[in-house]
């Protein structure tokens, strides 16, 4: 019991005697609309995600695309829903009610 109080009172006063802050958070991040005028071919987005090789999958009424930090390429003609997984692959949800798989 006294090892428990001495560690209580000793763990009290390094925090009320600590000469910096520690935060959880860094500023608020920067959200950016992306447009058709940023050459994204279309605006109806249903999901985002991004791969373990920092692509981003937008899954879109009109297929799926990857953005690779310049361009867009569609990659699925009928995909909407979009779940990448660790290997870098991404699963596809598809109209017909099946599943995709885009490795």
């Amino acid at each position: 019991m006294r090892n428990f109080i001495r560690s209580t009172v000793l763990a009290l006063l390094m925090g009320y005697c600590s000469p910096f802050e520690i935060f959880a958070q860094t500023k608020s991040p920067v959200f950016r609309n992306i447009t058709s005028e940023d050459g994204l071919p279309t605006t109806s987005v249903t999901d985002i995600d991004q791969d373990t090789f920092g692509f981003i999958w937008i899954g879109t009424w009109d297929g799926v695309y990857r953005f690779d930090g310049k361009k867009y390429e569609k990659i699925f003609q009928d995909g909407r829903y979009i779940e990448s997984d660790q290997e870098g692959g991404l699963w596809i949800s598809i109209q017909t009610g099946h599943l995709g798989y885009y490795h």
